[in-house]
């Protein structure tokens, strides 16, 4: 007969030989588990590859005729290049269009369908202004003004081949007796031209004589002069800076001459004549 721990020792040992067999069969069931994984994962990358090589065996090919990005002028004609296809492309499409007579970038794009692969390329063409603008200077580029004055403006206007007249876009800048004129387009093409203002005062005076060039007087009379008026561009009125030479003795008779000269602030000066005749009542004139 077996004791109470013999019977306890057998218990153990069935025990341990069940869970013993339940670890075997877990490890056969996940090796199991492992392989169809396995398995799958092979066939899901098979599929992928066949259906890679199939892409690359009967995917069209798009090839651009001529550049993929193009600079072209303003308002100069766009031709279209178009494209080379090979392999199974039949259906082409083409998208954008090109506005010449607008800067900016503007995309074309070339697409081609077989089945269920769609192919597409792109090109860009640019539409660029690079024509600068016009600055025309009302007045002459080399502007004289007397010394002790400011130069007035005489005005200017510019245009452009694109925006039209960007008069109210030009910056005016003065400095060191030269002004500047600078205008940029909506492209930034930038113009400057210039202007030099000479101060100087290269002008002579205008004399004019008031009364006639040729006095008669009596012998013996009195003699008043009536002067000239003198006028400067600069001085304005310098009449009262009139020198006089030469004299008239009414008491003899004869031919004098009297010169008037108008110096201005510049030294600039000018001279006028006038004749005196003295005269008795026998002598014919």
């Amino acid at each position: 007969m077996f004791n109470f721990v013999e019977i306890r020792y057998i218990i153990i040992i069935g025990e341990s030989m069940k869970e013993e067999e339940a670890v075997v069969l877990d490890k056969k069931n996940n090796n199991h588990n492992r392989k169809k994984l396995l398995i799958a994962l092979l066939v899901s990358v098979s599929i992928f590859l066949v259906i890679g090589i199939l892409s690359i065996l009967f995917t069209p090919k798009l090839t651009l005729n001529g550049d993929n990005y193009i600079k072209l002028k303003l308002n100069t004609p766009y031709v279209e290049k178009g494209v080379v296809v090979t392999m199974n492309g039949k259906n082409i499409s083409i998208n954008g269009n090109v506005d010449i007579t607008k800067p900016g970038k503007y995309d074309i794009e070339y697409s081609v369908k077989e089945g269920f692969i769609t192919k597409t390329v792109k090109r860009t063409v640019e539409v660029i202004d690079d024509v600068f603008p016009t600055i025309e200077l009302i007045g002459t580029k080399k502007a004289t003004v007397c010394p002790d004055y400011e130069y007035k403006e005489e005005g200017y206007k510019a245009t452009d081949n694109y925006d039209g007249d960007i008069t109210d876009s030009v910056v005016v800048l003065e400095r060191d007796n030269l002004i500047t004129y600078t205008v940029k387009d909506s492209s930034n093409n930038e113009t400057i031209v210039s202007r030099e203002i000479i101060k100087r005062d290269d002008e002579k005076p205008t004399i004019t004589l008031v009364g006639p060039s040729t006095k008669y007087v009596l012998l013996n009379s009195n003699y008043t002069d009536q002067g000239v008026l003198a006028e400067d561009n600069c001085d304005k009125d310098i009449s009262k800076k009139v020198v006089l030479s030469g004299s008239v003795d009414t008491s003899k008779k004869g031919t004098y001459k009297l010169v008037y000269e108008a110096k201005d602030s510049s030294g600039n000066s000018s001279k006028i004549e006038r004749k005196v005749v003295v005269y008795d009542k026998a002598s014919s004139i």
